[in-house]
């Protein structure tokens, strides 16, 4: 089970050790909440604005094929 958090903005980073090159893209998906990237889109910001149970998830592409998926769950409790 996700810990709780009264934290409104979460970040969710893919591990380094999942490898990139220049044909690989991730692709942020999250269940809630407003989602930007940074760090050329290893690392999503998500903002929450309603406590809840959440899900990020980084899809792994790499010539237009998935080649791995990594998601977290996220707990945002009233504040």
């Amino acid at each position: 089970p996700a810990a709780p958090s009264t934290a409104r903005t979460v970040a969710v980073a893919v591990p380094d050790s999942v490898p990139t090159d220049p044909r690989t893209t991730i692709d942020w998906i999250t269940t809630g909440g407003t989602l930007t990237t940074e760090r050329s889109a290893r690392v999503a910001r998500v903002r929450f604005t309603k406590p809840g149970d959440y899900t990020v998830t980084a899809k792994i592409m790499s010539n237009g094929e998935e080649i791995a998926r990594r998601s977290a769950t996220i707990s945002v409790a009233s504040p």
